[in-house]
């Protein structure tokens, strides 16, 4: 099982940056069931902390181990070519070298590749590539319906996917041990041989 470092500490060739904790544990099971075991999970804590950047990759014999680096980050409602370029402005002030594109590794050393979430087109989160994969469950339906008669009664909903994804889980059994999507990957409520998970698995075979 890959384990997530509270302390910044490089064990392995291949690393994984990600936006936050919760994040990470979602990752780690990922990686787990794809039975990837050469990649390191770490959180940079924030979608633009470049100071945690700078942290990770300054990090004590970083520059001797490490050979290749994915970075994964929502687009959230902007455009993933800003939130792209935002991790590439980051890497420049660091004097690494950037990919072109989203989803394509560099050739320089450390490689590295950033994919931004849902599927590096579309604004979105990774919620998004989640709700995909319940498309063919028939209680959606219910999850729906709930949001809908709740918006009647004038409930504001900042975020719809996170929303629907936070109503579906709540119809889970073991809902007492959180909602967040570390504890419900640790809980296998996600099919990751779902076609939705394919590009982002794509991206993770390819660190």
């Amino acid at each position: 099982m890959i384990e997530i470092q509270k302390k910044i500490e490089i064990k392995h060739h291949k690393q994984l940056l990600v936006e936050g904790v919760d994040e990470a544990k979602f990752f780690v099971q990922l990686l787990d069931y794809m039975h990837v075991s050469d990649v390191q999970v770490i959180p940079y804590k924030g979608k633009d902390n470049h100071k945690e950047f700078k942290n990770i990759f300054q990090t004590p014999n970083f520059p001797n181990i490490v050979v290749s680096i994915g970075i994964i980050r929502d687009a959230d409602e902007n455009d993933p070519i800003s939130a792209f370029q935002s991790i590439c402005n980051a890497l420049k002030q660091l004097s690494i070298a950037q990919p072109d594109k989203m989803n394509v590794f560099t050739d320089a050393k450390p490689r590295i590749g950033i994919f931004i979430l849902p599927d590096c087109k579309n604004s979105g989160m990774i919620e998004d590539i989640l709700l995909n994969s319940l498309n063919e469950k028939p209680e959606m339906e219910c999850v729906d319906s709930f949001l809908t008669c709740m918006k009647k009664y004038n409930c504001e909903f900042k975020n719809p996917a996170k929303n629907r994804i936070k109503s579906w889980l709540a119809s889970r059994k073991e809902v007492d041990y959180g909602l967040g999507l570390g504890i419900s990957a640790e809980k296998k409520y996600w099919n990751f041989d779902h076609p939705a998970f394919s590009e982002l698995a794509n991206f993770i075979k390819n660190i």
